[in-house]
């Protein structure tokens, strides 16, 4: 019995990826009473599902990213940050409010990073460094992230943004995060 429940324990954290690389909600509610050993633990958080969306079939692509990313995932569960972030890019779709779901999304974002100040240029080399390997690439995705978070900022802060702007910040956060 024990191990059972730390198989299904588990296998919500599995939904919770599942949510991340389907951009949809996966249907799982779950709260953390104490975590024991073998348990990714969740470090108290909840995830709810709206269960009256039509049902998202994923791509073949979708369950490859599911695939690859399942043995990193369940090993960085163990990190605070992490579960935040994930928690994060699972739930945002509950979100009717673009701009709080981008505001919500930077949030993992940073919480990844670990920063509290000078955010933009900070977060922004953080991520050239973290994913490109060559300097130019860096100095490219340099600038496209202060541009991203430059977008962030007047979509979170009520800019007159035209549709297309807030839909590039919200999936461009998403693509990042």
């Amino acid at each position: 019995p024990e191990s059972l429940a730390i198989a299904l324990w588990n296998a919500q954290w599995h939904m919770v990826l599942l949510s991340i690389v389907g951009r949809t909600p996966v249907a799982g509610v779950f709260v953390e009473q104490s975590a024991g050993p073998g348990i990714l633990s969740a470090h108290g958080a909840v995830l709810s599902a709206n269960l009256f969306r039509e049902p998202h079939t994923l791509t073949d692509k979708q369950v490859e990213q599911f695939a690859s990313h399942l043995a990193a995932f369940n090993h960085l569960l163990a990190d605070r940050r992490f579960t935040h972030a994930a928690i994060v890019a699972a739930g945002n779709h509950r979100e009717m409010m673009l701009p709080a779901r981008v505001a919500s999304i930077w949030g993992g974002i940073e919480a990844l990073i670990g920063l509290d100040h000078e955010l933009r240029h900070r977060i922004a080399f953080i991520v050239a460094n973290l994913l490109e390997a060559t300097p130019a690439r860096q100095e490219a995705r340099l600038a496209q992230t202060k541009s991203l978070y430059d977008l962030r900022s007047r979509c979170v802060h009520g800019a007159d943004l035209k549709r297309e702007q807030r839909e590039t910040a919200l999936n461009k956060s998403l693509d990042l995060l």
